[in-house]
């Protein structure tokens, strides 16, 4: 009889240790759920400007944020916001543009030459804080299509001309180094030397 109970007791007590196992592991899946980073670009306005050189040089034409925030004077009038809506931190973020540059520079050939320098379609940032916004670039290279001198060339509205696809991918990482992915298909408007980007994200 005395075996009986001790039987008992010890199967009472592994159920009791798995339901306690049980109820920290939830709680730690909570907590981890609960400090999640959420990470997503902010739709913004840009002026195609187009600057010339000295020189006689081909010129170049940057994307002028329209409504900057009054920043420091040494802040990139190109920016994007990327904001943590999530709350917790983000850290080791990969930032990178996708789009095929033969299409672009096919556009751009002879026109905006010098604009090559600004191929940088990757970009890496440190950590981001919990309802924090940081600053990341545009994707200048591809912008440049929609130049005054590429819409000139090629005698149309800039909203007229075949814009080729371009996406965001973000990817990065939480407080325990849980690897989070997500890619934005991008919407542009073009009016005039105004273009918007908005950002969709594909599920």
């Amino acid at each position: 009889m005395t075996e009986l109970f001790l039987i008992i007791g010890a199967i009472a007590l592994i159920i009791t240790m798995f339901l306690i196992l049980k109820v920290l592991i939830e709680i730690k899946n909570d907590k981890k759920a609960a400090n999640q980073p959420d990470l997503y670009p902010v739709k913004a306005t840009f002026t195609m400007t187009e600057f010339t050189f000295a020189d006689n040089r081909l010129p170049f034409v940057l994307p002028i944020r329209v409504k900057q925030k009054v920043k420091d004077k040494n802040t990139s009038p190109t920016y994007l916001e990327l904001t943590n809506i999530g709350m917790g931190a983000a850290k080791q973020i990969e930032i990178e543009w996708i789009f095929e540059a033969g299409k672009i520079e096919a556009l751009i050939q002879g026109i905006y030459d010098s604009n090559k320098k600004n191929f940088i379609n990757k970009e890496e940032v440190d950590f981001i804080s919990a309802k924090d916004t940081i600053e990341i670039g545009s994707p200048i290279y591809y912008l440049n299509m929609f130049g005054p001198k590429v819409k000139s060339s090629l005698n149309q509205e800039s909203s007229a001309i075949e814009k080729p696809s371009i996406a965001l991918k973000i990817s990065y990482k939480d407080i325990y180094n849980t690897v989070f992915s997500k890619r934005f298909n991008i919407n542009i408007e073009s009016i005039g030397s105004k273009v918007s980007l908005g950002f969709q994200e594909k599920k």
